[in-house]
């Protein structure tokens, strides 16, 4: 929980947009309260051919529209309804009698079978319920705010990186920082969102619904009653799988760090490689690491099918019980058949809001792992930059005595140094790989502290020099260069 209200504390940094996304994605939430109403018009009173009873609608939609039809004939009643659906398709989008969105707004590139690839369209997340002006409107707005957070955990990301020592950074493969800062940093763009927007606006819609249909059909409580039980039982639906979601998630996740690690690796190698006739070897290493990315991947994927064959089950058999509650109520004429239409987009809007809550639980455990790697690495202690003598330029030289580095899983580098290299020198250190050429090198900017010895920077101790002003002075030149 403590990863969760981390990633959630982001919303901080963009208070004013999240509030904008928040409005909007309430406002389609609430759109139940008027699309069912004019079904049940077109049906009672066009089509039946029955009078106008202001009082079997809400008083919202009876002030704004009813009264207004109220001694129309069908034909012209017809017309001002299909007026106001073609007004609600221009604003809103058309929505299906499903209680789904039968049209909405989202861009989604085509994503792999693996969580690295599927985290592009995770970076630039955007969707609105609505799909007329107001979707257009929701839809930029989270898709710049989704960038905007990629962007700024990314940057953190890769300036706590840079900022650690030397030591972590050697343990740390290049290929895991970077899957953690392009493919892990994208979920918690899910955690921000759903920890806050689905709950709330979901038991808020799921109110609202609840209201309308106790306010206007306390005829038929059956229905209301078993409206409120699909909650406990979506519930016991996921129960089995959060710990599981979690744990292939992590291991999907670890599989694809490897596999990107192997081909920063290969392509740092890949002239060494070929030289030595290593090609045949890399390909086998490299088909062993996608291969089990793929698997671990599919394994979590199972999970998701499991969670949605469950909750798809308990939904749908309780959809099964209201139908016919509904349709009994229907023929023993305590329902109009306009009643039947709007109870059915009721019961069904009103169980997908319920349903929305349990299985946020669920992908926010799917997401977590990601979210937990990129938190792990941005708490890892970073170099510290003590105060010192500022070095203004090196006159001197350098001087070791006694020098020694033992790495901090015990293997020991240096032993016993004594070297002199003073300004205007060539000094050029030879041995065989594992020597300690590197770690001895490394010493002079810092990037180790000697374990035993001392080290002279113009006679002052290195570690009495500010370390800014002494890497001022070093230049660093790679060891494999290339035309």
């Amino acid at each position: 929980m403590r990863i969760v209200l981390r990633a959630v504390s982001y919303i901080g940094y963009f208070k004013a947009r999240f509030a904008a996304k928040f409005l909007i994605m309430w406002l389609s939430l609430l759109t139940p309260l008027v699309l069912p109403w004019p079904l049940k018009i077109v049906i009672d009173n066009v089509v039946l051919g029955m009078p106008v009873a202001p009082e079997a609608f809400p008083s919202y939609f009876r002030g704004f529209f009813v009264g207004f039809l109220d001694g129309m004939g069908p034909v012209e009643m017809m017309a001002y309804v299909v007026g106001l659906g073609a007004f609600m398709v221009i604003v809103f989008g058309a929505f299906g009698t499903t209680a789904g969105a039968a049209d909405y707004t989202e861009g989604q590139l085509e994503e792999g079978h693996d969580t690295a690839t599927q985290t592009e369209n995770e970076a630039n997340a955007a969707f609105s319920k609505f799909a007329g002006i107001l979707g257009f409107v929701e839809f930029r707005l989270q898709l710049r705010l989704t960038q905007a957070l990629n962007h700024l955990l990314r940057s953190q990301l890769f300036e706590r990186i840079q900022a650690l020592p030397m030591s972590v950074l050697n343990d740390q493969r290049i290929g895991d920082s970077l899957y953690r800062v392009m493919y892990d940093t994208p979920a918690l763009t899910n955690v921000f969102y759903q920890f806050i927007m689905s709950p709330v606006l979901a038991i808020f819609t799921a109110f609202v619904i609840l209201l309308v249909m106790s306010f206007n059909y306390g005829d038929a409580p059956e229905v209301v009653y078993l409206a409120l039980f699909i909650l406990p039982l979506q519930w016991l639906a996921i129960a089995p799988w959060p710990r599981l979601m979690r744990r292939r998630s992590q291991a999907s996740r670890a599989a694809g760090a490897v596999t990107t690690g192997n081909v920063e690796e290969g392509m740092s190698n890949v002239l060494a490689v070929q030289s030595l006739g290593g090609n045949k070897q890399e390909r086998r290493r490299f088909d062993g690491h996608s291969g089990e990315s793929f698997k671990r991947y599919r394994a979590q994927f199972l999970v998701t099918l499991m969670v949605r064959v469950s909750m798809g089950l308990a939904r749908g058999l309780l959809g099964l019980v209201a139908f016919y509650l509904i349709s009994a109520r229907v023929i023993e004429g305590v329902l109009t058949p306009g009643d039947y239409g709007v109870l059915i987009y009721y019961y069904a809007w009103f169980s997908g809001a319920l349903t929305a809550i349990p299985y946020v639980w669920i992908r926010i455990q799917h997401n977590i792992p990601g979210v937990r790697r990129v938190f792990f690495l941005m708490d890892l202690p970073g170099e510290a930059y003590t105060g010192g003598v500022e070095l203004e330029r090196v006159s001197q030289g350098v001087e070791m005595r006694g020098v020694g580095f033992v790495y901090s899983d015990g293997r020991r580098a240096l032993e016993n140094i004594d070297l002199k290299a003073s300004v205007g020198e060539i000094t050029a250190l030879v041995g065989p790989t594992g020597a300690g050429k590197t770690s001895l090198a490394h010493l002079v900017p810092a990037y180790h502290a000697p374990s035993e010895g001392t080290l002279l920077i113009d006679g002052v101790e290195v570690g009495d020099i500010a370390v800014k002003s002494l890497r001022r002075q070093v230049a660093y030149v790679f060891q494999e260069t290339q035309l």
